[in-house]
């Protein structure tokens, strides 16, 4: 007979998989399909009153009943009648072991750009298209909901992000050690799909424009900055024909550049040239889900140091190119040369939280948060 402790896990696991509300059917449902292979023959006998109902789901009942008082799951005084919902204290409960297995980080970054590019194409023919700090709330809480276990993420205050120009820092660990970078993210406007690399940096900000604050701080701190574009553009030397990159996960299409990720550099060289509009800033980068993607017992650290090292390269020899076109001197090579590539070195603190030390990372550098990605199995520390 299956414990009832064991039953109220399996109903938060199952309530989470519904989206945290479900009817009691749905949820009777769902515990079936995820754990009804664990059901013993007094778990699937039926009750002794003579009704056809198996005893697991009297039990269930019952466990509901004992997560209701814990606070983990809502009184049915506020869902109603046979509506089953989490609490929010509930939603953190789930036991990550009760989880559906994750995807790989690949096919989650992927999904993200999918829902960004729908949402982008949905506002712009309403005429209200999100703003990017709502598209950068959404990737993050859809990236760590489908990741239980090897995400956590800190927010510091929003105006911290006026000193440094970086939105997140971002920190990876594998079997090969760490990769950090920092993010700055931008959303195509909705008339023209312009990208504002040329927009003001807070008066409080030692420089004028956002970028040179962001620029330089990754020069600083050695570490390496990407703009995050979200947009429903392509690239100008996109075809239908042409995938954005080959990927074990699953065939590319179009709806992947909708979050495309372009080296800070790169972006110097945009604003220099005058050149804002998305599908020309597409052209210059790539897919973010490139970033992470990865054979199969391959390293997510490494892919990100290849990707980095890839975009580099493109951008010297579109650099030449593209000053050549413009009858531009190139009187500066040397300012891009040897452009932070992403930290191997993380500091003490983001160290201490891999490994799931107690405490909470304190702000530095003035970043708005840091996302950490552990790809070894330890569960990050909660923030």
């Amino acid at each position: 007979m299956t414990p009832e402790r064991d039953m109220a896990a399996w109903i938060l696991a199952a309530l989470y998989e519904l989206h945290g509300t479900a009817e009691t059917q749905q949820v009777f449902a769902a515990i079936e399909r995820r754990f009804g292979h664990w059901l013993d023959d007094d778990d699937l006998a039926d009750v002794s009153d003579g009704r056809q109902e198996p005893r697991w789901r009297r039990k269930a009942h019952t466990a509901r009943r004992r997560l209701v008082e814990k606070g983990l799951l809502h009184s049915s005084d506020v869902t109603g009648h046979s509506v089953w919902s989490l609490t929010a204290t509930g939603a953190t409960t789930v036991p990550v072991s009760h989880l559906h297995p994750v995807s790989d980080l690949c096919s989650s970054f992927r999904a993200i750009a999918t829902d960004v590019q729908w949402r982008m194409r949905l506002g712009r023919s309403l005429g209200l298209l999100p703003g990017e700090t709502t598209f950068t709330d959404n990737a993050l809480l859809e990236l760590t909901g489908g990741q239980r276990g090897r995400v956590s993420i800190q927010r510091f205050t929003s105006p911290q992000e006026a000193a440094n120009g970086a939105d997140w820092e971002w920190w990876i660990r594998d079997h090969r050690g760490y990769a950090g970078f920092r993010v700055q993210a931008k959303r195509a406007c909705l008339g023209a799909g312009r990208i504002a690399f040329n927009q003001r940096a807070a008066p409080t900000a030692p420089a004028g424009e956002q970028i040179d604050v962001f620029a330089w701080n990754c020069r600083v701190d050695r570490i390496a900055g990407l703009y995050c574009i979200y947009s429903d553009a392509l690239p100008t030397a996109y075809r239908p024909t042409v995938t954005a990159g080959g990927c074990p996960h699953g065939a590319a299409d179009f709806r992947q550049w909708a979050c495309a990720v372009l080296p800070v550099d790169t972006a110097l060289l945009l604003r220099r040239l005058n050149t804002f509009d998305a599908e020309a800033a597409l052209s210059y980068g790539a897919p973010w889900y490139q970033l992470v993607c990865h054979e199969p017992g391959g390293s997510a650290t490494e892919s990100v140091l290849r990707r980095f090292a890839e975009l580099q390269s493109r951008n010297a020899a579109v650099r030449r190119t593209a000053y050549r076109l413009a009858d531009i001197e190139d009187r500066n090579p040397e300012l891009f040369d040897g452009w932070p590539l992403p930290s191997r070195e993380p500091s003490e603190q983001i160290e201490a939280a891999f490994e799931g030390e107690p405490g909470t990372l304190q702000s530095w550098a003035d970043l708005t948060g840091i996302v950490m990605i552990d790809m070894l199995g330890a569960r990050p520390a909660a923030f």
